[in-house]
């Protein structure tokens, strides 16, 4: 059974657009598909680990700064069973390029310990974007 926070102190009407009657947490990561997930955007632009607010686009452009060797990083909000909200990070290497969990991990020591992904995932390819977040890059 997954865990999540009970809701936030003195504040039922922000519980209540969090936390569905039935118990579903709704993070505001916007994804589609059943046995493969695609991000496909945020609902809302702020991640709350431990409860401090984390703007995922700051994670991203921490590992985004490996320019020679990051091609594009994407950072989602995930169940948590300490923080309630973990994260997350996606890096598309540039082609040709290896990159590790443990390099991932080691770069991503300089982050303040609330901001530091509990996953991060390398991947060869291009990650599926849509037409606004190409014309981004």
């Amino acid at each position: 059974m997954a865990a999540t926070f009970l809701g936030y102190v003195n504040d039922a009407e922000a519980t209540a657009r969090v936390i569905s009657t039935d118990g579903w947490l709704y993070t505001g990561d916007l994804v589609f598909g059943r046995a493969r997930l695609h991000f496909s955007g945020r609902e809302k632009w702020v991640l709350k680990p431990a409860g401090h607010q984390v703007f995922p686009g700051d994670v991203e452009s921490h590992f985004s700064a490996l320019s020679d060797r990051v091609a594009n990083t994407g950072v989602v909000g995930s169940p948590h069973a300490l923080w309630s909200e973990g994260l997350i990070a996606f890096v598309e290497t540039q082609a040709g390029v290896e990159l590790t969990e443990a390099e991932l991990r080691k770069h991503a020591r300089s982050l303040t310990s609330y901001m530091r992904p509990c996953i991060t995932s390398s991947c060869a390819g291009a990650m599926p974007l849509n037409r606004t977040q190409r014309s981004m890059w």
